[in-house]
Order: C-alpha cells, then structure tokens, then sequence
C-alpha cells in the first residue's frame, strides 16, 4: 500500500484511487440488480383478473358451500356423499344461484384427481367462485 503526502500537510491520500471508484461502482452494480429484482410492472399484475369483495357491511352474506376432498372420498357440509351425490347437490345448489362461494378444503393426501374433479363440477354447474384451502394433517 502506497503513503504519499502532499505538500499541503493536512491531505494524506492512501492506496490506489481505483481501488475506492471500483469499490463505488460495485455498490452502484449491486443497488441495479437489486432494483431490477424488486421492480414490479403495474402492467403485469393489472392483467390479472381479480375479483374483489363489495363494502356492503350492512348486507346479508350466502354462508359458503363447504366441501372437503379427502384421500378416500368427499364430504359436503360434514356429510359423507359419493361423487354422483356431490354432482347433484352442486346442481340444485346452482339453480338457486351462481353466485354462490364453493370452499373446498383439500387434505394433505389427498389426490390432484380428486381436487380436478370437484373444480370440475363446479365448471360444470357454472359455479365460478372458488375457494380452495390446504387442511393439514392432524
């Protein structure tokens, strides 16, 4: 490492100045990929459809249509019911509205299978609202 002092005394540079630009310009390097990273485009998420709640607080609200896909069947508001059953129920339940909430809770060995047929079904009745939730295992 290289001293020199200047005739004025109180300036004492040490080292190589290409040493402190290149340490800056690393920085500045690592702020730019950090910015490129975090940037998101509104263009990109404002494509997505989103369907957002009304702020209707005084309004009565449907209580969700509760199903549940286990490994080895399906229940329908704590209900065990078969596959033909759940059709029929999701069809009666669609005569009387399409704009009511299916949730559809899904165990943890469940089969996609399963999952896809219920989504299925509700396509099928023309039930779009859709909710799908990961129950764990207890």
């Amino acid at each position: 490492m290289l001293v020199r002092q200047r005739r004025n005394r109180s300036e004492v540079t040490t080292g190589d100045d290409a040493t402190a630009a290149a340490a800056i310009i690393d920085v500045v390097f690592l702020l730019l990929i950090y910015f490129a990273v975090v940037y998101e485009t509104p263009g990109l998420l404002a494509a997505l459809p989103a369907s957002l709640p009304d702020d209707t607080a005084g309004v009565n609200r449907q209580v969700p249509i509760h199903i549940n896909v286990h490994r080895d069947g399906y229940t329908m508001d704590r209900a065990p019911v078969s596959a033909l059953a759940l059709e029929s129920n999701l069809s009666r339940l669609a005569r009387a509205s399409t704009n009511q909430v299916v949730s559809i809770g899904v165990d943890a060995d469940a089969t996609h299978d399963r999952l896809i047929k219920v989504m299925d079904l509700c396509h099928g009745v023309k039930l779009t609202q859709i909710t799908i939730v990961r129950r764990r295992r207890q």
